[in-house]
């Protein structure tokens, strides 16, 4: 069994170097694509695979971000892969609490995905009075779990490891069912910095009024969750401008006391296979929704 991770950045140069050598801890080969970044991010991507064998940069390529951009990680190298390989769907501010390697060999031979639980780390008004107090607390030479200690439990399950089979063309696809009953645990830092949460609504900001990051818009985001919105695209004003929309009360979260415990989330119900019906209304969806965006000063849904 050897497990691939899919990795698509932008603009993640204060976690980047520490989430890809975490990765090679357990994964056989971390493909990276870069996304058009600007902060340095891809050089440091290609730094690291100067040390590690594992990490394999692929290109960069700055079109509009969509979830289907890890396919062209998937197509270039789904050729490496055999059966009872897994792929992961990795992103550059998670770190995985229960090893993927242990964890995956113990998957049963008929489930074809495993889903994640989230815990989410975030930017309090305690990390606020510390970084005012000296911002070099929060700098990418810290260890990100040294830097944010409060955390959310996620009630949104993603999709986090897929099967390889000769039928894989894409992630997520729809042979991803039987789904895995148990959740793989990881730790994600979205917002880790003031100057790193302003960098990512900056990122967002076009890609959002596509429709994608359904989870930033101001009408959709809450404590620790994601939304299960369907894509379309954003209005103007459901695009966050300021980086306190993300500040935390330390009051309604969780703390990291470093021993490795984290409580449980709340009962998960692997997702039914979808009818072909709901195939059909979700690409006429998404497809509309990237019609929308491209009239969009027709539609009033262009950037402003």
């Amino acid at each position: 069994m050897r497990v691939f991770c899919l990795c698509a950045v932008k603009n993640e140069s204060d976690i980047v170097e520490q989430a890809l050598r975490a990765a090679a801890n357990w994964s056989d080969a971390i493909y990276v694509l870069d996304n058009g970044s600007s902060d340095g991010t891809w050089e440091i991507v290609q730094g690291v695979a100067r040390e590690l064998p594992a990490v394999i940069p692929y290109k960069q390529d700055p079109r509009p971000f969509d979830d289907g951009i890890r396919d062209n990680l998937l197509q270039a190298y789904r050729p490496r892969a055999r059966p009872g390989d897994w792929w992961c769907i990795l992103d550059a501010d998670e770190f995985y609490i229960d090893n993927p390697r242990e964890f995956l060999s113990n998957v049963p031979a008929r489930y074809n995905s495993v889903f994640a639980q989230l815990y989410n780390f975030v930017f309090t008004e305690r990390d606020l009075i510390a970084y005012r107090n000296d911002p070099a607390l929060y700098g990418s030479h810290v260890p990100i779990e040294q830097r944010l200690r409060y955390f959310t439990i996620n009630d949104y399950s993603p999709i986090r490891f897929v099967r390889h089979s000769r039928t894989l063309r894409s992630l997520p696809y729809e042979g991803l069912h039987p789904v895995y009953p148990r959740l793989i645990r990881f730790r994600h830092y979205m917002y880790r910095s003031p100057e790193q949460i302003r960098k990512r609504f900056e990122t967002r900001r076009e890609p959002m009024l596509r429709g994608e990051w359904l989870h930033e818009r101001r009408s959709a985001w809450t404590l620790g969750a994601e939304t299960s919105l369907r894509p379309s695209p954003a209005q103007a004003d459901e695009l966050p401008e300021d980086w306190t929309e993300r500040l935390i009360p330390s009051s309604k979260c969780c703390f990291d006391t470093g021993t490795g415990e984290f409580p449980e989330g709340p009962h998960w119900v692997p997702p039914r296979p979808p009818n072909n019906i709901t195939r059909i209304k979700d690409r006429v969806r998404s497809s509309l929704g990237h019609l929308a965006h491209s009239l969009g000063p027709t539609l009033g849904t262009g950037s402003t």
